[in-house]
């Protein structure tokens, strides 16, 4: 239930931040694509009047350029008095024209005579002509004094052309039109130059709509014009840009008007490439909207998730607790109302542990004090009766001896008896020490004084065996207050324990009784290299009746250790590993 309510809170969190952050995102990026959209439509418009209006200025300034450098040989020729002759006007149209490359031909037109002068055929006798030289209208209105433009007319090879005429006055009239045949065919270099995209162009049509120069000669030499004449035609004379979509050739035509010569510049940009590029910007906003958009929901999966982490150490600190673990504590809390639960949490599971461990610790003084008292009635019973037994018995072997036997079987069944006899005096009087708290009467002693008689009775068995037992003082080692007869009691009983365990080792056995003070307190180690203890029986090993060795031990021996460690104030316990030996610590407290 707890890991279902778990996974709904952080799923409703994680979906209502995700949504609220997705919702946030998308919506500001609609709003942001649409503007975005709109603004780089108009950039891009804004973008290709700018390059129409440049090109239609470069297109203005090649035909200046080709009119002023007319205007400065007639300038010359007007000023020469008295008039040249024919040959030197013929050298000096002759020289501009190899200065002039882009006029294909330059003529001279004698106004009275109507004789023409031109570079291809030199001076022209108007007697051989057929009929005298026609002034076109253009030229007529040149002779009003003003420089010029006919409109354009085409070769017998179709290529467009444009014939600039420059009055010459002498003394105040007009006496010849200086006038120039000027080739558009150089106009496309111009042209060429201008580039709008990778398929985007420039082209120029006359006042009549027809193709002029395009990067393309084909519409050219076929005289081909536009269907938006009436749309060119609004525009002329103005500063206006005109554009509109031609859905038959799928492009973006853009139109501006020159004036002075009223010709049109025509921009063509194929819808391809145009909103290639948008869609192409637009591609990059979404995939920065996409991934605006996973980075917020990672991000608030991720806050989510950090957000309610104390409510999951909550959840896994319970399952603990519910396992009996109560060492655990919440880690990383938060400074919020949660981080304030989760350390109430805490604090309750340190509440119980420390209730749990006083309750297990008095129950289990409980049962030790049950299990002395069943072995102090039993052992009650045992002195009572059994001790009777042993008395008779006692007086019936005391009864024995004095009597005569010669047969050496009947004196070794009387020994074997009386040893018997002993021991059950012994397991009888164990009992009753274990079952009442020991009487200590304690006196200042130095420790490895009394440690070092009570290893005198163990070295002789130790030597025949073969054991070393060594021992390990600190130089500073101080007195405790000690009852002398127990502590010689603990010691005997450790060092047998060691010599029985020693028993089983194929290798030299050896050891070790070491002192040393440390943390105000006397510690005393008896250690050996045996085969240790079983993982399973340390818990038990200062237990009443338990034993490691077999039908050969009583079980008595380490719990009446551990009594009189307890009844000195201090305490006992071992570390053992299995195969590498067993270590037992006594700790006495230095008053």
């Amino acid at each position: 239930m707890l890991n279902k309510l778990k996974h709904s809170i952080v799923t409703r969190v994680s979906l209502f931040v995700t949504g609220m952050t997705v919702l946030g995102v998308v919506a500001s990026s609609f709003i942001l694509t649409i503007f975005s959209w709109q603004e780089l439509r108009n950039i891009t418009l804004r973008d290709y009047k700018i390059i129409l209006k440049s090109s239609g200025s470069e297109i203005g300034t090649y035909l200046t350029e080709a009119r002023n450098a007319l205007e400065s040989l007639g300038s010359i020729m007007a000023y020469t008095r008295p008039a040249p002759d024919a040959w030197k006007k013929e050298v000096a149209l002759t020289a501009f024209s190899h200065q002039n490359p882009r006029f294909s031909k330059v003529f001279l037109v004698d106004v009275e005579t109507r004789r023409v002068l031109t570079t291809d055929s030199g001076p022209a006798d108007p007697a051989t002509l057929a009929s005298p030289f026609q002034l076109k209208p253009f030229m007529e209105k040149a002779l009003s004094g003003e420089t010029t433009f006919s409109k354009v007319y085409h070769n017998d090879y179709g290529m467009p052309l444009v014939t600039i005429a420059f009055p010459i006055k002498r003394l105040g009239a007009v006496d010849e039109l200086l006038c120039g045949e000027l080739n558009l065919k150089l106009l496309w270099e111009v042209l060429e130059g201008v580039r709008i995209g990778e398929t985007g162009y420039v082209s120029v049509l006359d006042d009549k709509g027809q193709y002029i120069g395009h990067r393309e000669i084909v519409p050219v030499l076929h005289r081909l014009s536009v269907d938006r004449l009436e749309a060119l035609k609004e525009i002329a004379f103005t500063d206006t840009v005109a554009d509109w979509f031609d859905l038959k050739a799928k492009s973006l035509c853009m139109a501006f008007h020159i004036p002075d010569i009223d010709w049109y510049i025509l921009l063509n940009q194929p819808l391809d490439e145009l909103y290639g590029r948008l869609r192409l910007s637009l591609l990059r906003i979404t995939t920065l909207i996409l991934v605006i958009c996973l980075g917020g929901i990672l991000l608030s999966r991720w806050w989510s998730k950090r957000l309610l982490r104390p409510l999951e150490d909550l959840h896994h600190q319970a399952k603990i607790i519910g396992q009996g673990n109560f060492d655990r504590r919440i880690e990383h809390v938060s400074q919020d109302e949660i981080g304030e639960l989760a350390q109430e949490f805490n604090d309750m599971t340190a509440s119980i542990q420390t209730v749990l461990a006083e309750r297990l610790k008095m129950e289990k003084n409980l049962a030790h004090a049950r299990n002395l008292a069943v072995i102090g009635k039993t052992a009650g019973k045992l002195n009572h009766e059994v001790g009777n037994l042993l008395n008779n018995m006692e007086l019936f072997i005391r009864l024995l001896k004095e009597k005569p036997m010669d047969l050496m079987k009947e004196r070794h069944l009387v020994r074997i008896f009386e040893k018997d006899l002993g021991r059950a005096r012994s397991f009888v009087k164990t009992c009753l020490q274990l079952a009442k708290r020991p009487e200590i009467r304690k006196v200042q002693l130095p420790l490895d004084t009394v440690v070092e008689e009570a290893l005198t009775a163990h070295r002789v068995t130790a030597e025949e065996r073969g054991i070393e037992i060594t021992t390990d003082w600190a130089g500073d080692l101080p007195k405790a207050l000690l009852d002398h007869n127990m502590i010689h009691q603990v010691i005997q009983n450790l060092v047998k324990n060691s010599l029985d365990a020693l028993g089983a080792v194929d290798e030299q056995g050896r050891i070790v009784v070491s002192g040393h003070a440390e943390n105000g307190t006397l510690r005393l180690s008896v250690a050996d290299n045996g085969p240790g203890i079983p993982a399973d029986g340390m818990e038990k090993i200062f237990e009443p009746f338990f034993t490691t060795k077999g039908e050969k031990g009583t079980g008595f021996g380490l719990a009446i250790v551990n009594e009189i460690m307890i009844a000195h104030g201090g305490r006992i316990e071992c570390v053992s590993s299995p195969g590498v030996g067993a270590e037992f610590r006594l700790y006495f407290p230095i008053d």
